[in-house]
């Protein structure tokens, strides 16, 4: 039986590699890693289903021990987008912000990225990854 998720992803597949896929194209679900990091992504996301309370409320209270027991990625400081916004201040207080007629489109479709791209911010992929392995970080 087919859900609504596995049909919108047979969608996305047809659409990116423009071939139809047979109704019996399987899909499965990969598993987590076997490594703590892997275990921990499970818990947490077991933690968040609120269709099945006990499974939750267990999933909570074994990542509430591994936190405890100082396992970084457990803890629910560290997760990125758990603790809210940073700020809420505005970036331009009351200015009036300029959008070029030939960045109008983009800043309809990505605001986020219209304003780094507006603000000559650029993600900088290899020079984040050197950053990254000379100093990694826990969890």
């Amino acid at each position: 039986m087919k859900t609504r998720h596995h049909r919108n992803l047979l969608n996305l597949l047809h659409k990116a590699r423009g071939s139809r896929f047979p109704d019996g194209f399987p899909i499965e679900d990969v598993p987590p890693a076997l490594d703590l990091s892997g275990h921990i992504s499970r818990l947490r996301y077991l933690a968040a289903q609120e269709n099945d309370p006990q499974t939750s409320q267990l999933a909570s209270r074994l990542l509430a021990i591994l936190a405890k027991r100082g396992v970084p990625s457990a803890i629910p400081s560290n997760w990125i987008g758990a603790g809210g916004i940073s700020s809420d201040s505005p970036i331009y207080d009351q200015q009036r912000v300029a959008v070029s007629p030939s960045s109008f489109d983009s800043a309809r479709q990505c605001i986020l990225r219209w304003f780094f791209a507006s603000n000559e911010w650029h993600f900088d992929a290899d020079a984040e990854r050197s950053r990254w392995n000379a100093n990694p970080q826990p969890g």
